[in-house]
């Protein structure tokens, strides 16, 4: 071997005793007691005094106290207070006086405050410490709400004559428990046991739910949670209700894997025959798995209910998303329902719609593909003619700045659809046909290039081209093969003037003219996802206003406009638009309500203003012949740190086109205010002008500080159905904050405000 071998052999040898030569004293020191105070003494008898600002250090313990006497003999230390004693893991004792000894282990403190994890506070005439895991307290009075002097009532307290914590298991034991609310006694029970504010998962009550609504009365959940092992749980959750009839219980299992969850659910009701009778039984089950790359939920419920429907209902409801290879998405949703009136109870739309798509998102392409169900409970609608399977796939791609300029684009859609129904003709007056199945393949591109003039004249120019190959079938109209290839051309030109005003405000005027160039030829293909048009700001200057591809707006027309915008020194903006559709021809293509039929378009005006106190007001309406409104839109916004407002009010003409057999005239109203740091309000409501009465209503108070969190909430719906009456839910939510684990806690109450 080289001497220099040798050498580093010798050298790491060196190293690694000092290492543990220095773990070891790290060991001992940590074994050592420090003391601070500002006098220290001892006598001959071993016995230690220390006096004024005595802080005590040992095995990550810390005590502070005015003075201190300690036998080496007997190993006591006695302590004058008032003495702060922290044992290093959340638990906080403050005392007027102690006797401990063995490290601390055991003791005896006297007039104490025993304080866990900085929010559950317990107050006793002592507390005995045994084995350093054993806390004793008599005569206790427990709460973590902040008290602004003595003597004062807390907003809830628990009262008991023997409390025991144990700091190993984290649960407090109380005997003889009491639990106040305002000083009035709520709640006994002879023994009880909770557990740390800390801890997460033990066994025990969870929040209580108060309920009542006028269909089916009132009653309490409590739900009561069961941790199984480390990695699995059960929720067992009793509904009572007051006059003892159609009580309920839910079960909820959950158990978490090292790459998911599975969670499942049910619930059983029963009358007053008990649980053999299936007059308004309920079974659910919930499941959800969720994975590395997504997850999957699945929520389901079977109701035998004699009272409402006279028969079986269920429903469900299965969603899920995931991550897949080279970047793409999938998203699924299955809903389905059992029983007409299902979805209306249960908050639930009458309108279900299913699909499965993968997509993919990139900055300049798009692609997706969907399967796509719906289904209808709604009265008067028929599933066989309700597009039962539809199969859409859909790729964009945009090109910037290609050989010619601009800005260029290219979409491709294949589409498929069938219907249930095997009849052709339109049996039920919705104009459309029972069985039509429809298949259509599309391709659009686009081409778009902007000039700006000298003279600050801003043009363009866009050219749209497609062609739809479709094969329709069962339907007396439409059947057969159709090819229909458009192209759309576009000029527009915009010269907007920007100036000041003698008020120091800037403002910008913008007229706007485009000519579009498209032919007129109707090719007698059916329309069924571009019913619905919209006339606003956005579409004014749109050369293809409908959504989807069964319709392409046809003939040439003019589209005019004028905005004009200010914005003052002090904040506040202005701004308005008003617009109009000029053509040489009635085409026929829209109805009278969309505000785009005729020659001659209703004219189009729209303002906002916004101020700078956070308010916020925008109308836009239509007006048609004779100056009458056709569409009108009011909203209003406020937000302020204490107040948050939003109203609306819509008015809209009959329109079968649209879905609409009656006028609409309605106002919808949501509020937010902050009645204090502790009192927040929500309240909100929608009113229907045209019946003069009111859809529904709803007002929340939630109250929230450092021990309370408070949640009422009273809901009101007014229209019926068959089989449901109006209805009113109200419910109510206690939860003591600091006690255990909860919500976060709020803001303490400010003493003198």
């Amino acid at each position: 071997m080289s001497n220099s071998r040798f050498a580093h052999l010798v050298f790491s040898f060196s190293m690694f005793l000092s290492f543990i030569l220095l773990m070891g004293q790290m060991v001992r020191s940590q074994e050592l007691v420090q003391l601070v105070a500002d006098n220290i003494s001892t006598s001959r008898d071993n016995v230690l005094t220390a006096t004024g600002n005595v802080e005590i250090i040992y095995r990550g313990e810390y005590v502070r106290a005015q003075s201190l006497v300690y036998d080496k003999s007997k190993d006591t230390y006695h302590f004058e207070g008032p003495l702060l004693y922290d044992d290093g893991s959340g638990l906080v004792v403050i005392s007027d006086y102690a006797t401990m000894s063995k490290g601390f282990k055991d003791g005896i403190l006297q007039s104490a405050r025993f304080i866990v994890k900085d929010s559950l506070q317990l107050t006793s005439r002592q507390i005995l410490r045994a084995d350093g895991r054993y806390s004793e307290l008599d005569q206790v009075r427990a709460s973590s709400c902040y008290v602004c002097a003595a003597g004062l009532t807390p907003l809830w307290e628990v009262r008991a004559t023997k409390a025991i914590h144990d700091k190993e298991t984290r649960r407090i034991y109380y005997d003889d428990f009491q639990l106040r609310l305002g000083g009035v006694p709520i709640f006994y029970a002879p023994r009880l046991r909770t557990p740390e504010p800390s801890v997460k998962r033990a066994t025990g009550f969870l929040t209580p739910q108060f309920s009542y609504t006028t269909d089916f009365g009132g009653g309490i959940r409590l739900p009561f949670f069961i941790p199984l092992n480390t990695f699995s749980d059960l929720t067992f959750s009793p509904f009572i209700k007051a006059d003892g009839d159609s009580n309920n219980a839910t079960a909820v299992y959950r158990k978490a894997f090292p790459k998911a969850d599975l969670t499942i659910g049910t619930a059983l009701s029963y009358g007053n025959a008990g649980p053999l009778n299936f007059d308004g039984s309920t079974a659910s089950v919930i499941f959800t798995q969720p994975y590395d790359k997504g997850n999957i939920a699945v929520d389901s419920t079977l109701s035998f209910d004699q009272s409402k429907t006279k028969g079986v209902r269920a429903r469900y409801r299965a969603s899920g998303n995931f991550n897949l290879p080279k970047d793409y998405k999938l998203n699924f949703l299955f809903d389905g329902v059992l029983g007409d009136y299902y979805l209306l109870d249960d908050n639930y739309t009458d309108r279900m719609y299913s699909n499965m798509t993968v997509s993919r998102v990139k900055k300049n392409q798009y692609l997706a593909t969907d399967l796509i169900s719906f289904r209808s409970v709604r009265p008067g609608e028929t599933n066989s003619t309700v597009p039962s399977l539809i199969f859409d796939n859909n790729w964009q791609q945009r090109f910037y700045e290609p050989w010619f300029g601009g800005a260029a684009g290219l979409k491709v859609n294949l589409r498929t659809q069938s219907r249930s129904s095997k009849t052709g003709s339109d049996t039920d007056s919705d104009g459309i046909s029972d069985g039509r199945d429809t298949d259509r393949m599309s391709i659009a591109g686009d081409w778009r290039k902007n000039w700006v003039f000298k003279s600050g004249v801003v043009g363009s120019l866009a050219l749209v081209a497609s062609s739809d190959q479709y094969n329709i079938k069962q339907d007396d109209i439409y059947e057969g093969r159709t090819t229909r290839t458009t192209g759309v051309g576009a000029v527009e030109l915009r010269w907007p003037f920007v100036a000041s005003d003698h008020l120091g405000g800037a403002q910008v005027i913008e007229p706007v003219a485009q000519l579009v160039l498209a032919p007129n030829q109707n090719y007698n293909i059916s329309n069924e996802d571009s019913t619905l048009v919209e006339f606003d700001e956005g579409s004014l200057f749109s050369i293809q206003r409908f959504s989807g591809y069964d319709a392409r707006e046809r003939g040439n027309r003019l589209n005019l406009g004028l905005g004009w915008t200010r914005i003052a020194p002090t904040g506040w903006e202005l701004h308005s638009n008003i617009g109009k559709v000029i053509r040489p021809t009635n085409y026929g293509q829209f109805s009278a309500a969309s505000g785009l039929s005729g020659v001659n378009s209703d004219l189009l005006a729209s303002v906002r203003l916004s101020l700078i106190n956070g308010l916020t007001v925008q109308n836009r309406f239509l007006l048609g012949s004779g100056n009458s409104i056709n569409k009108n839109e009011l909203r209003l916004g406020l937000e302020r740190p204490k107040l948050s407002l939003s109203a609306s009010y819509v008015s809209l003409l009959a329109d079968t086109a649209e879905g609409r057999s009656d006028d609409v005239s309605e106002v919808y109203l949501s509020s937010r205010f902050n009645l204090s740091e502790q009192w927040t309000s929500y309240a909100g409501g929608r009113y229907n002008f045209k019946a003069h009465e009111p859809v529904t209503a709803n007002l929340n108070l939630n109250y929230i500080n450092e021990c309370l969190h408070l949640k009422l909430a009273l809901l009101r719906r007014y229209t019926s159905s068959t089989g449901f009456d109006p209805n009113t839910d109200f419910t109510l939510d206690l939860e003591l904050l600091g006690f255990s684990n909860g919500s976060s806690r709020g803001r303490s109450s400010q003493c003198g405000s």
